[in-house]
């Protein structure tokens, strides 16, 4: 015995590792090759189209505007620490230092030198020649850092913030200009910072014919309005249902999902409004590090962390969060090295958030506290695209988003789904909660009712029984007499008392179907509606009051709902039957109807609206829980519905 316990207990742990060890080889492998066909398919760095060289790019061969869209990364002029014009330009290159560099190569002004501040200004210049005939192109500059002046041909074209020195306003925004273009063209862009963490141009700008340029962007915010109405949209529906079912940790969820709609949105508002620098970037980073908070406290419960390990790893990301603002509001008064530490500690920060998630992830599905797969693999999904953003650095999208927000997507959505599962469930579990309480408080009513009613009657039986004593003696006074008429009169004033008149009826001798039934009877007769009741139930009839309650009250309800909407004219009735006998149920239930049914589907639509009922699939589903059967007919304008339940009784059980 104790060797097959072993034998068991060995294939159960070998199968478990084995597991643990397909999910970590399937999302690794999936998650490379994932983020490979980005860095090749949806990168501005891999497109093979012909760069500038030494500031210089030559479109006079082979170039084709209409089929053209290209993004100017490499081989800017640069000019570190001055604001040039046209005019610096006209007898070529002016006497200062210059340096030709790749667009995102470098943080900042800086440019790789470490005694240089990373605020101050620069200008950028490149060159084009472009082909004959004249065309119109189309140059998007994306955000620049934080102050630019643009000059094509020797005009200048916009003015984003004011770049000066003594008057510098920073401003941000996404702007598409187009310009008539052939031969040679000069652009310049005079850059000035001093406030942020980056400087200067860090993104490249995208080159081409106006509708390449305008669709590359429209395809973008789309994509990136789709992200935000999602993330809203997760956002209200687990606030809802976190309120709904008093489940705190979809609460954090909607949180969680509030900082990502933050996250995603500083994109769309420097594409349509001009903004400064702050709050806006301040906001950004903070939501950046309370997606960080809020993914780890989840993971934390749904895992069962340690509770010392979940608080240190909550309290370091609180830290973070707030050292977030504090260097967003200092940033301006920062050197290269502050910037740089605090670079350090940002990518410190992910990775170490990435290995934590990672270990709680690979132990608890050890642990098997938590065995759905798609934790793992959401939590190695992030993790590789951190590597991959390690590994891969000269990448910016195209269309798509960086390599870490699609994996903290990816983290965000399976841990959601876990999530959402667990609600769902907790909420489905509510409603039913609620049904049972609405049938409970019907069953009680009823049975209120019925009681009531007995006790009405037996008081008034009580009082004629009291009264009979004095009858009896008026009755021998004249019979004594020998008046026959007066004896007639006074028997026939008796026998109009109410208590002679009607008796409580009993229908069946369980008292839940009578006080269901009675509640019916009483409801039909106001309406004029025939009802017949043939239903034998014993008193201790073996199946759920509750369940019970629900059959009859929901085929009654029905049958006096279809009968109410027939004319007047139309005969109008309801009939009841039933058994129990060979430890199985019957009841049959007829009802008169309008000749009007609506159906999808092979199923009946509600009259009351045009869902499917609730009180047939409540039915259905409370025989389908006993093995039984349920048949719905409609034979000559006549609503039928059979049900034949097999019922266990403790007994057969045993």
């Amino acid at each position: 015995m104790q060797t097959k316990l072993m034998k068991a207990l060995i294939k159960k742990t070998y199968g478990r590792q084995l597991k643990l060890i397909v999910t970590i080889l399937v999302t690794v492998s999936s998650a490379v090759l994932f983020f490979y066909v980005l860095y090749y398919k949806d990168n501005k760095y891999t497109n093979s189209a012909l760069q500038p060289i030494n500031g210089v790019l030559n479109l006079t061969d082979g170039f084709f505007p209409e089929k053209d869209l290209r993004f100017l990364t490499h081989e800017w002029e640069f000019y570190p620490g001055v604001l040039l014009t046209p005019s610096d330009f006209t007898e070529g290159p002016p006497d200062r230092y210059r340096q030709y560099i790749s667009i995102g190569q470098y943080g900042g002004f800086e440019t790789g030198n470490p005694v240089r501040s990373p605020h101050g200004s620069a200008t950028y210049r490149l060159t084009m020649n472009l082909p004959s005939p004249q065309h119109v192109y189309a140059l998007e500059i994306p955000e620049v850092y934080s102050a630019y002046r643009l000059y094509i041909n020797g005009a200048l074209i916009s003015q984003i913030g004011n770049p000066d020195a003594d008057l510098y306003e920073p401003g941000l925004q996404n702007k598409i200009y187009t310009f008539n273009g052939e031969g040679q063209v000069q652009i310049i862009l005079a850059v000035a910072d001093y406030s942020y963490y980056f400087s200067g141009l860090i993104y490249p700008p995208a080159f081409g014919d106006p509708f390449s340029v305008n669709l590359r962007q429209d395809t973008q915010l789309c994509i990136r309005i789709a992200v935000f109405l999602i993330s809203i949209g997760c956002l209200f529906l687990s606030f809802f249902l976190g309120i709904r079912v008093h489940h705190r940790y979809a609460l954090v969820f909607s949180a969680l999902c509030l900082a990502l709609s933050g996250y995603t949105v500083y994109p769309l508002i420097h594409t349509f409004l001009l903004t400064a620098i702050q709050p806006w970037y301040t906001i950004e980073r903070f939501c950046y590090f309370s997606m960080f908070l809020f993914v780890v406290f989840l993971q934390n419960k749904l895992c069962k962390t340690n509770r010392i390990a979940a608080r240190i790893s909550v309290a370091a990301c609180m830290m973070l969060c707030v050292l977030s603002i504090i260097c967003g509001i200092f940033m301006p008064y920062w050197n290269l090295t502050a910037l740089k530490a605090w670079s350090y500690l940002f990518a410190i920060n992910k990775w170490l958030t990435a290995s934590y998630l990672v270990v709680l992830a690979v132990t608890a599905m050890y642990r098997q506290i938590v065995k759905e797969w798609f934790i793992l693999s959401g939590t190695l999904f992030y993790a590789v695209s951190l590597l991959a953003d390690r590994i891969l650095p000269a990448y910016e999208p195209i269309y798509g988003g960086y390599f870490s927000e699609w994996g903290g997507a990816a983290l965000i959505l399976n841990l959601g789904f876990m999530l959402w599962s667990e609600i769902f469930d907790s909420y489905r579990y509510r409603i039913l909660l609620e049904e049972k309480q609405h049938y409970m408080e019907q069953q009680f009513s009823m049975q209120h009712e019925h009681f009531i009613q007995l006790q009405e009657k037996i008081e008034e039986v009580r009082a004629v029984k009291h009264d009979l004593r004095h009858n009896l003696r008026t009755f021998r006074t004249l019979v004594d007499t020998g008046n026959i008429q007066d004896i007639r009169n006074y028997l026939n004033q008796y026998e109009k008392q109410p208590a002679l008149q009607t008796a409580p009826f009993i229908y069946c001798n369980n008292l839940t179907a009578d006080a269901v039934i009675q509640y019916y009877v009483q409801r039909t007769r106001s309406t004029q509606i025939s009802f017949h009741v043939a239903l034998s139930l014993p008193k201790d009839f073996p199946f759920p009051d509750f369940e019970l309650c629900i059959i009859l009250s929901n085929l009654l309800e029905n049958a006096v709902e279809a009968c109410s909407r027939q004319n007047e004219q139309e005969r109008r009735s309801i009939c009841l039957r039933g058994k129990y006998t060979n430890e199985q149920f019957h009841l049959i239930v007829y009802n008169s109807y309008s000749g009007k049914l609506n159906k999808k589907h092979d199923r009946f639509l509600s009259s009351k609206r045009n869902e499917y009922g609730i009180g047939i699939s409540s039915v259905k589903k409370i025989i389908k829980s006993h093995s039984g059967i349920c048949s719905i007919q409609v034979i000559d304008r006549e609503f039928q519905v059979s049900i034949l339940i097999p019922i266990i009784t403790p007994q057969k059980q045993k």
